[in-house]
């Protein structure tokens, strides 16, 4: 109109650039994982790049993990579901200036590659087997009370007990792999039964655990968790939160014998922390760092003699179970646990 001023401005058009598209991609899972590793060839000039799975040859919408950084070109893709075969694609994300502002671009998708994962859980909640030796030729009866025999087992005879045994009476015990009744006199050094024969498998791996409690969904009302494997005689912590367990530390425990167990729950808490506990003046021993649990017992320390540097009741390195229901660790071990907040969850089996 006339009489009011105008201005013109004129900017010039940014003109974009955009990174090179990655080439290769690998994905590789070893048949006893459920984790994928991806791998790719830098970029250069990257600042990061996209991952993108699908279990279909398709593309996906969004991608599952932003790398910052050029550099780094390997990317593990943990706790899969297995007998599934996986697809993954990489994209480059550029940054770049232009009439003084930054902007970012990403590339073309990349080649895909596949990987299978065969192996999910494989670890089941395990428990002790116990066990004795006939310490004579007895009678296999078919019932807690009848007289009826199925058979004579001989001396020597190896028989399994029921870890929880509920089918029990004052004369007679079931035993498990011969589905019949003995004579309780006839149990002599009752054992219990470790993982594996393989002393090289004596323990699950990391990403068994954390498999494990994520797939149970165990939650805590701390950043922790608890789970004592009787089985493996191990107790392993985790930190994190429910779904999202990561293992921190693994360490080796005693727990209860046959005739004194140490209760299995999945609903157990850290009730309280106790510094020491000492025994009668006719047993003569103490233990450290107490952690009493809601089912009676507790993780502690081995027992040491009043007065001395002798440990009377340490963690057996046999594996074999050996206290009346507590979790016994080492010191070092039984501190870390006493050193955990109170609430934590435990789960026992």
């Amino acid at each position: 109109k006339e009489g009011e001023e105008t201005q013109t401005f004129t900017s010039k058009a940014p003109k974009f650039k955009y990174p090179s598209k990655v080439k290769k991609v690998t994905a590789n899972c070893p048949s006893n994982s459920h984790t994928v590793t991806i791998k790719w060839k830098k970029v250069s000039g990257a600042a990061g790049y996209y991952i993108y799975r699908n279990t279909k040859k398709s593309k996906p919408s969004k991608p599952i993990k932003k790398i910052s950084g050029g550099s780094k070109v390997k990317y593990k893709d943990k706790k899969l579901k297995g007998k599934k075969t996986y697809y993954y694609w990489i994209q480059t994300i550029g940054s770049y200036k232009s009439n003084g502002e930054k902007y970012q671009t990403v590339s073309a998708f990349s080649g895909s590659d596949k990987a299978k994962v065969n192996k999910f859980l494989l670890g089941k909640i395990r428990t002790i087997r116990w066990y004795f030796y006939l310490k004579s030729n007895t009678k296999l009866y078919k019932s807690k009370t009848g007289s009826s025999v199925k058979k004579t087992l001989k001396k020597g005879t190896k028989v399994f007990i029921p870890f929880l045994n509920p089918r029990i009476n004052n004369d007679r015990i079931y035993v498990t792999n011969y589905k019949g009744w003995v004579k309780r006199g006839t149990l002599r050094n009752i054992k219990g039964e470790v993982a594996y024969k393989n002393k090289q498998a004596l323990d699950w791996t990391t990403e068994d655990k954390e498999e494990f409690v994520n797939k149970k969904g165990y939650s805590s009302s701390t950043s922790y968790l608890i789970w004592t494997n009787q089985y493996t005689q191990k107790v392993n912590v985790f930190k994190g939160k429910k779904g999202h367990w990561d293992l921190v530390r693994s360490m080796r425990c005693t727990t209860g014998t046959w005739d004194r167990r140490t209760g299995n729950s999945a609903n157990l808490r850290i009730k309280r922390h106790q510094a020491r506990r000492d025994k009668t003046s006719e047993t003569g021993y103490r233990y450290y760092y107490i952690n009493l649990s809601v089912f009676g017992n507790a993780f502690h320390s081995p027992a040491w003699r009043f007065g001395t540097r002798h440990c009377i009741k340490a963690v057996k390195r046999n594996l074999q179970p050996d206290t009346a229901g507590c979790v016994r660790m080492s010191v070092a071990d039984s501190s870390y646990v006493y050193h955990l907040p109170v609430g934590t969850r435990v789960v026992i089996f």
